[in-house]
């Protein structure tokens, strides 16, 4: 096979010459080539740079326009002075009509309230409340010891004095209250005297004769005499009662002064309020005993009755998917934990104040029942006060005042002894709650560096041990109503000279105003002195339809507190 010429030029013989010639007329090509590109990237640069400086410009403009134009705004106007004086009573004027205004729509009696979602809504007038109560003791306003019941009884009897939730006293049918001694008070009425006197004394008969069975019997038990003298009533006590001024606020009797609302009707099963002096939208509240919670929980769900109170867990349960409202109140139960105030250890502050550091009640009161527990921390049943769960807080407190760690427990040099700190729980081997709750004491003390040895005795024996105070510490279940007097704890919380003259500070006040700073004062120095640790508070609920309203100040023996507001919510058509 013979070889194949692909490019028959490629050996084209050719002269120098012109070779030379060639390569200088590429070069120029190239040359010119190369030149325009760079002018066609000269003037794109060149392009771009007037864009921009144009935008810049532009921009430039507007702001100085903007500015002009702020500027223009910014120019003062002239008023005159004559103006400007009309201006001011016109404002006046119309601040004046509004509030008239204001007023005039406080005083409406068909009432527009606000929800707990903070709506505005208008309630129902003339509506009957339907209460119901499970297992209700009796009807028998005299002899019932239920709260509700005795709250509502309250309503329909009218008292001299109210309690609120800072313990200041709000005089009712009082006028004036004169403490001459712990033993004698004079309590000037508002009104006539003469009728006045005559339900007092009624009633305190009434409460007498009824004596335990009645609520309100601890409150009238220590009155010697009520006697009536000239413009006054005079109470004399067997002992001495420097509370006494509190204990006023017992109810009159039925159906008497200036009552809100009277009983109308009442048999076995159910209690009828009737409204007769009330602003409220309520005209009737009824209050039914259920024998069988499970029908009242079914009235409750086919909306025969608006209001039904529970305090456990199988109750709630029962409810189902209905949709509610839930609201918690005290009813009197709390577990608080006190001290030997002649420990040796337990008498220290920084000790008292590095438990109550170390205790995380809230984990607490979720393993002992989470759904009708809160926390407590003074045996006022209304103490804002609120003691803290911190380590670091609870280590600092002792460490500042001389203890230090060894081996894991804190040890202090105490008149030349070298203790431990170790303190002894006494519990009542019978009570599984009290148990529990020293468990968790013990784990969350020792965390810290507090040592806790729990001593469960048999409850014949607890009583011995509490009586010769062989224990630093102790649980123990405590009952508080509405009152601030807790003298009943004296032993316990007067723990030394700070609480003893906070005490006698309230022994000897004067004056209503002066024993209600005093018993504020006693809070105060209950609370700085950790003078006890309140654990929980037991609680109940108050269970009620998605269309009533007006229960957010809820509390003990509170339960109507914003009667004006509670009622059924007028439902709006679309």
């Amino acid at each position: 096979m013979s070889a194949q010429i692909i490019d028959p030029q490629r050996y084209k013989k050719t002269t120098r010459k012109e070779v030379e010639k060639k390569k200088k007329n590429n070069k120029i090509r190239y040359s010119t080539k190369k030149k325009k590109e760079n002018d066609l990237k000269y003037k794109k640069e060149k392009l771009d740079k007037i864009k921009k400086e144009k935008k810049r410009l532009d921009k430039k403009k507007a702001i100085k326009e903007e500015n002009s134009y702020t500027n223009v705004k910014k120019k003062k106007v002239y008023i005159p002075t004559f103006l400007k004086v009309c201006i001011v009573i016109v404002i006046i004027v119309g601040i004046g009509f509004l509030s008239r205004k204001i007023v005039s729509f406080e005083n409406m009696p068909i009432l527009s309230v606000f929800s707990n979602k903070d709506t505005k809504v208008e309630l129902e007038n003339d509506y009957t409340l339907k209460l119901g109560i499970s297992k209700l003791d009796t009807t028998d306003v005299l002899k019932s010891k239920n709260i509700v019941l005795n709250e509502l009884n309250l309503l329909a009897s009218n008292q001299l004095v109210k309690i609120n939730k800072k313990y200041e006293l709000e005089y009712v049918l009082a006028e004036k209250i004169e403490k001459v001694s712990n033993k004698e008070y004079l309590v000037y009425l508002k009104g006539n005297l003469n009728k006045g006197f005559e339900c007092v004394a009624n009633s305190v008969q009434k409460i007498t004769e009824n004596k335990d069975n009645n609520i309100y019997y601890k409150n009238i038990a220590n009155i010697k005499e009520v006697v009536k003298e000239n413009n006054y009533i005079r109470f004399s006590l067997k002992e001495d009662d420097p509370y006494f001024i509190y204990r006023l606020d017992f109810p009159l009797g039925e159906n008497t002064i200036d009552e809100l609302y009277q009983i109308n009707t009442k048999n076995d099963s159910k209690i009828n309020f009737l409204r007769t002096n009330s602003d409220s939208t309520l005209k009737n509240i009824t209050l039914t005993n259920y024998t069988d919670t499970d029908d009242m929980v079914k009235d409750f769900r086919d909306d025969k009755i608006d209001v039904f109170f529970a305090s456990s867990d199988s109750i709630m349960q029962l409810i189902g998917k209905h949709e509610y409202n839930i609201k918690k109140y005290r009813d009197g139960e709390n577990l608080f934990l006190f001290g030997n105030k002649n420990s040796e250890l337990f008498k220290l502050t920084e000790v008292r104040k590095a438990l109550a550091y170390s205790i995380k009640r809230e984990d607490i009161i979720k393993e002992v029942n989470n759904s009708f527990s809160e926390l407590i921390d003074l045996p006022f049943i209304y103490s804002d006060v609120k003691y803290k769960y911190d380590i670091y807080g609870a280590e600092n407190e002792l460490l500042s005042n001389g203890w230090k760690k060894e081996n894991g427990i804190y040890v202090k040099e105490i008149n030349g002894t070298k203790r431990k700190l170790e303190l002894y729980i006494l519990v009542n081997d019978e009570d599984s709650t009290k148990k529990k709750v020293a468990e968790n004491i013990k784990k969350m003390a020792e965390k810290v560096g507090i040592k806790i040895h729990i001593n469960k005795v048999k409850k014949e024996d607890f009583e011995n041990n509490l009586k010769d105070k062989k224990y630093d510490i102790i649980l123990a279940d405590v009952y508080i109503n509405q009152y601030p007097d807790i003298r009943f704890l004296n032993e316990y919380i007067n723990i030394n000279e700070n609480t003893n003259n906070a005490f006698e500070a309230v022994n000897n006040s004067k004056s209503k105003e002066e024993l209600e700073k005093n018993v504020a004062s006693l809070q105060d120095v209950l609370s700085s002195e950790i003078a006890c640790i309140g654990i929980l508070a037991r609680n109940s609920n108050m269970v009620y339809q998605k269309y009533i309203t007006g229960f957010d100040y809820t509390s003990y023996m509170m339960i109507f507190n914003d009667l004006k507001n509670i009622g059924k919510i007028v439902k709006k058509e679309n």
